[in-house]
């Protein structure tokens, strides 16, 4: 796995239990308690050497955050979050290192999910000249990504939980990289933690009491992520 896709496979467990019922949905009153998250934070080492780290907020509808990268790199993160918990509209805004934090954003994009089946993606980039234009047929469900936030990830874990379980997949489409969807797989195991399956990887992540990711890490590239307190 590469440093990239190791942030991914760490961020990406969903806020639930670890003890699901066989083909069985959990009770709404227990879902929503699993699912309290105002907010938070998280920091991601590569070889103790801070990567990124990223400040995130929740409120209805929204889920909204900022990633820092260790050369100073800036993303902004608006998503936009369905009554099913699938992210419908993700948009981004980049700044340079050094760039001052009342300025324009170098970059920014939207992408959204159209279709009753949410099998197109459109996406507006732009980057000081004219916007550039795309869309493509993606999985149905596909949910996008930026790496290494392990916020976008949780919600689109959210989602996950709302599918039900012992396991699922979930097919995203990461929006820094080359845009190709993947499928990203859940199992749940005792004691509030998750095995995380991304191109064949694997990687371990532990709960807290409301499904919030403490921690996780991959010890033969000497990465790992952890919750701020």
């Amino acid at each position: 796995m590469n440093r990239l896709a190791l942030p991914l496979a760490l961020a990406l467990l969903l806020p639930g239990g670890c003890r699901r019922q066989p083909d069985v949905r959990r009770p709404a009153a227990e879902l929503a308690g699993r699912a309290r998250d105002d907010g938070g934070g998280f920091v991601i080492l590569a070889e103790g050497d801070t990567m990124a780290t990223e400040r995130y907020t929740r409120s209805p509808g929204h889920l909204r955050g900022v990633v820092t990268h260790g050369d100073g790199t800036r993303i902004r993160y608006d998503a936009t979050i369905g009554p099913d918990e699938a992210i419908v509209r993700l948009e981004l805004s980049l700044w340079r290192p050094g760039a001052p934090l009342d300025s324009r954003p170098a970059q920014h994009s939207v992408t959204e999910l159209r279709g009753p089946a949410r099998d197109s993606l459109a996406r507006t980039d732009q980057e000081g000249g004219p916007a550039r234009r795309f869309q493509v047929i993606v999985p149905a469900g596909a949910q996008p990504y930026l790496i290494p936030s392990i916020a976008l990830a949780q919600q689109v874990l959210r989602r996950a939980r709302v599918l039900g379980g012992d396991s699922t997949s979930i097919p995203i489409v990461v929006l820094n990289g080359a845009a190709m969807p993947q499928r990203v797989g859940v199992r749940w195991l005792p004691g509030d933690s998750a095995a995380i399956t991304v191109a064949g990887n694997h990687v371990r992540v532990g709960l807290d009491a409301q499904g919030r990711i403490l921690d996780g890490s991959d010890p033969a590239l000497a990465m790992s992520v952890r919750r701020l307190r």
